[in-house]
């Protein structure tokens, strides 16, 4: 059994910092986020070890000098043996990128009943109205890593991590080779 994660020196968090404010204060406003490490292996099955994002409960807030809303946990391998010194921003940017608050769903009452409305291919339409906790703040989720976050980073970050490189090789490869189709089926 590995060794229960820590926090992670303060160069750490305040690179955290820097990164939140550059580009993640506005969306994120007073969203607490730390850094912590644990000795996971950097790499499993071949693939980079991307660590995780996990929510702070209520209950253990209670029992923090310093209340977080979130915190990152890396590899302390991974980030000291493996990741330069970009590459280190860029990872503390794709777990900022994860979070985003969730909305109020669309809603219509039929049979004296609300009911979310849903597009055509059954996906639920939001407001932009937040959804808020009991106490008023709003509530924020975490996104998995996919296309759409790793987009996200790379547009501030370019293409840090080896399986970014390997799916621009491979669009760009496929670009000549299979026709592009929008929603409707049309080639463009």
């Amino acid at each position: 059994m590995g060794i229960k994660p820590w926090i992670a020196p303060d160069t750490v968090n305040q690179m955290l910092n820097t990164v939140f404010d550059k580009h993640h204060a506005e969306r994120l406003g007073d969203l607490k986020v730390s850094v912590s490490f644990d000795d996971s292996k950097p790499f499993v099955k071949n693939k980079m070890n991307l660590g995780k994002l996990v929510k702070v409960r209520d209950l253990d807030k209670l029992h923090m000098r310093q209340p977080m809303d979130f915190y990152i946990v890396a590899c302390s391998d991974l980030w000291h043996s493996v990741l330069n010194d970009h590459q280190r921003e860029a990872y503390i940017d794709l777990h900022l990128s994860r979070l985003a608050p969730e909305y109020q769903p669309v809603t219509v009452v039929e049979n004296k009943k609300k009911k979310v409305v849903k597009d055509q291919w059954g996906r639920v339409e939001y407001t932009t109205d937040l959804k808020l906790d009991a106490n008023g703040d709003p509530i924020w989720r975490v996104m998995p890593i996919d296309l759409y976050v790793c987009a996200a980073n790379a547009r501030k970050y370019g293409l840090w991590l080896e399986a970014m490189e390997e799916f621009d090789a491979a669009c760009r490869q496929g670009k000549s080779a299979v026709p592009v189709t929008d929603a409707q089926g049309a080639v463009s």
